[in-house]
């Protein structure tokens, strides 16, 4: 790459690209919390990625955002639970929601089926749908009369004679 204000042939110094992460073994626990800048101390000096100053800070950081780390991390449980939960009881109302829908589809089904029936005896009795029931009380009751009638002519009752005699 050329560069209009240095002459050719002059080595022109630049700084490689930053990496904020070593190039090296680093705890799980400062993984997260690794500023994507470049981290400076309180002379304004550069810390080097990896070095022991670099640990030191990033330690101190761990300590500093802990409480807030932890606590990000109970909110993001709590989320998640009310998350699930809410899920849960979307799932629990709408198979509610589709069990009645079908129940309403079964009573539905049961009152064509019990309405067809009544027309059904309302033709056998020769009346409408509306005197059905009147209309087998009745028949049961004259069956139930003449059955009566028939069982008492059929045995009839004898006095009967005593011996004694007054």
């Amino acid at each position: 790459m050329t560069s209009p204000s240095v002459p050719i042939g002059e080595i022109l110094y630049t700084v490689s690209p930053y990496n904020p992460i070593p190039d090296m073994f680093i705890p799980i626990k400062y993984r997260d919390i690794i500023p994507p800048d470049p981290i400076y101390d309180n002379f304004g000096s550069f810390i080097a990625p990896g070095s022991r100053e670099w640990f030191t800070y990033m330690y101190q950081l761990d300590l500093d955002t802990r409480d807030e780390r932890l606590s990000k991390a109970d909110d993001a449980k709590f989320i998640a639970r009310i998350d699930e939960l809410t899920a849960d009881g979307d799932a629990s109302r709408a198979h509610y929601q589709q069990y009645l829908e079908e129940r309403s589809k079964e009573i539905t089904e049961l009152i064509i089926q019990e309405d067809i029936r009544i027309h059904d005896l309302a033709i056998y009795h020769g009346t409408s749908s509306k005197h059905v029931k009147y209309r087998q009380r009745q028949a049961s009751d004259l069956t139930r009369w003449s059955n009566s009638y028939h069982n008492c002519m059929m045995n009839p009752q004898r006095p009967t004679s005593s011996n004694k005699k007054k």
